[in-house]
């Protein structure tokens, strides 16, 4: 049976499929809206991905380069050494000339934004063409102190480098070097570029080299000095006075040895002493009886107390006598060039005598020798501090010469360096340059001389930088406190030294407006580990080769 399709059931029907196309449009609508809404979020996060992966590539780009640099830094550091190792001859042996030293303005150092020029050379080297373009500036400039301490100091970097071209030898070169390649993209050119230094030890030893020149007090342009009569210098010859020569020249060369002998140091191998002679009164060279160390009194025999020369209180070339002293004022026996008196030099060419010791200290009579003759036995302590065998307080810079209270008046108003007393007998050396170190607290003490049963300190000035002796405090203040550094390992620089604890300076020596003729001020002034501020010290022992490298906080370079 049929149904009409206006009948109910199929008016149903219609209904039915009409709502679900209506139901299935609408869900096609959203299914689209909902496709574009997750394009749009993909796309947002795609560009946030860009963005962060975009923002990383700066830093990393940096980072290369920084890594890129320092290792170009690194290079001009190997650089420097590679052209201070290359100054020789072929043999190893170091050649003064060969050390890169241009001009004043030849070496850039740089520390934050304080940059410098100085003496010294600058090397310019390229690392890699490609991978960001590397190059180095190095700069080198030369010390006679380790500059370590004062790496960061432009200033001191700048004022005590050594002249070019350079006259003596250095004992360490500073080496900046700046590492640089190309900019960023979006940074600045130096950004990222990296900056190093060290500090490159010589291998050198300031070992003194002894032999000097005898010169005869108050003499002057050109001076008169002891010497060989004649070349080659044999047993027999005489000892001349005659104008002064370069330091160094053979025949005015000798040598103050530990066993009190003038040894002709002209030709060491010759192995010759001035001899007091058994007969008459001209002294000549004889072979030496011994070997310049070792003990000198008592005497062995006549021949070796005829070698041994004291230096007095006067300043003379005292001739020992058997109970292993020496004449300190008039009498006895002394060295003087024939004809000279305490009021007028000797004639070039004056003969060496043997004559009556006059006592005058600043007179034509006495003796000025060059500090590099030696300090007899007083050269024999090398501990920093006064005792065995002389209980004198060597310089080493001026290492023929001791700490002195000037003219033995403990009132002088400043003290000298002076050369350093001897006698056979060390027992019997005069007070003034005889010192006692006693500790206190905290590393200091006082350091003293006696005389008449008095104590007299060591005191640093108030003001002004003379040194002076005053009698000992109970308490002594802080201006008669001294710490001694003595040996301090692996740091030789700031070894042997005296420091005040006034004004922590350290004792000196200088001829800066030296007071008395011949002789250096004792001075306090500002520790630098030079070796007129080294006291009683032995040579150092240089730990050669580049050290002390770090970066440069900062420096930027430009």
């Amino acid at each position: 049976m049929s149904t009409p399709h206006g009948t109910a059931p199929y008016r149903s029907l219609l209904s039915l499929l009409a709502r679900v196309r209506n139901r299935a449009e609408g869900e096609s609508g959203f299914a689209l809206v909902f496709a574009l809404l997750l394009i749009i979020i993909i796309s947002a996060l795609s560009l946030a991905l860009a963005g962060l992966v975009y923002s990383q590539t700066r830093p990393g780009q940096f980072s290369k380069k920084n890594i890129r640099t320092v290792n170009a830094a690194s290079s001009g550091l190997q650089a420097s050494l590679g052209q201070l190792r290359s100054a020789n001859d072929g043999s190893g042996n170091g050649v003064l000339l060969k050390l890169p030293c241009t001009s004043s303005t030849s070496a850039t150092f740089s520390s934050g934004a304080t940059v410098v020029t100085t003496n010294g050379y600058t090397i310019d080297g390229q690392v890699s063409s490609g991978q960001g373009n590397l190059n180095y500036t190095a700069s080198i400039a030369y010390y006679t102190v380790d500059p370590s301490a004062h790496d960061t100091d432009m200033a001191w970097l700048q004022s005590n480098a050594m002249t070019c071209p350079l006259s003596a030898v250095p004992a360490y070169a500073f080496i900046q070097s700046y590492g640089k390649g190309d900019a960023v993209p979006g940074m600045a050119t130096k950004n990222g570029n990296r900056t190093q230094h060290g500090v490159y030890q010589f291998a050198t030893t300031n070992t003194n080299s002894v032999g000097g020149r005898m010169i005869e007090y108050g003499t002057s342009n050109p001076g008169l000095c002891m010497e060989v009569e004649s070349l080659p210098a044999a047993v027999g010859k005489r000892i001349l006075v005659k104008n002064c020569l370069a330091l160094g020249t053979p025949q005015q060369t000798w040598q103050y040895r530990n066993d009190l002998t003038i040894f002709y140091g002209g030709d060491p191998t010759l192995n010759l002493c001035i001899e007091k002679p058994t007969s008459g009164s001209t002294p000549t060279l004889q072979t030496c009886t011994g070997t310049g160390s070792g003990t000198t009194y008592p005497y062995a025999n006549a021949q070796q107390q005829r070698q041994e020369w004291g230096f007095n209180d006067s300043g003379h070339f005292s001739a020992s006598l058997s109970n292993g002293t020496v004449t300190n004022g008039s009498g006895g026996e002394c060295l003087d060039p024939q004809g000279a008196t305490s009021g007028a030099p000797a004639a070039s060419g004056a003969v060496l005598v043997i004559v009556s010791c006059d006592g005058a200290t600043t007179g034509y009579t006495a003796w000025d020798p060059d500090p590099q003759v030696g300090a007899g036995k007083a050269g024999g302590n090398i501990t920093g501090l006064p005792g065995a065998p002389t209980n004198q307080f060597v310089n080493y810079k001026e290492f023929g010469r001791c700490l002195d209270v000037t003219g033995q008046n403990v009132n002088a108003d400043h003290l000298i360096d002076y050369p350093c007393k001897q006698a056979p007998d060390s027992t019997t050396l005069t007070w003034n340059q005889l010192w006692t170190y006693t500790a206190i607290s905290g590393g200091y003490g006082k350091f003293y001389t006696t005389y008449s049963g008095t104590q007299y300190c060591l005191t640093a000035p108030s003001s002004g930088n003379l040194i002076t002796t005053v009698p000992c405090a109970g308490t002594p203040g802080n201006n008669q406190l001294w710490k001694p550094t003595g040996n301090i390992i692996g740091n030789y620089t700031a070894s042997y030294e005296l420091i005040s604890k006034l004004d922590s300076r350290c004792m000196g020596v200088t001829q800066v407006g030296a007071i008395t003729f011949g002789s250096s001020n004792i001075v306090v002034e500002t520790c630098d580990g030079s070796l007129g501020q080294k006291w009683n010290a032995p040579p150092s022992v240089p730990n050669t080769g580049l050290g002390n490298i770090q970066e440069d906080a900062g420096a930027s370079g430009g």
